[in-house]
């Protein structure tokens, strides 16, 4: 993040989502827990046709931000586009 800030460029946040055929969550294709990096490969590679979604947020300007906030700024527009706030 402090690249940006130090060549005031803008970041483009994005969200990814997996969904399933119903519009469900697909959670073989999370990495997350205890599950390892091994485990999580096999899970992905044993999906017959995975959906990918990217979801492209508006860019941020990192002028006149610090990384923190940038950092916050971004999170906050993954979460929205993700319907977590």
């Amino acid at each position: 993040m402090q690249a940006v800030i130090d060549s005031n460029t803008s970041i483009r946040p994005f969200a990814i989502r997996y969904p399933n055929e119903d519009g469900s969550v697909n959670i073989a294709m999370a990495y997350h827990a205890d599950t390892t990096l091994w485990q999580s490969l096999r899970m992905v590679l044993a999906q017959h046709s995975p959906v990918i979604e990217l979801d492209f947020a508006p860019p941020i300007a990192s002028s006149g931000h610090e990384r923190r906030g940038l950092c916050l700024m971004a999170r906050q527009s993954i979460a929205a586009r993700l319907n977590l706030d």
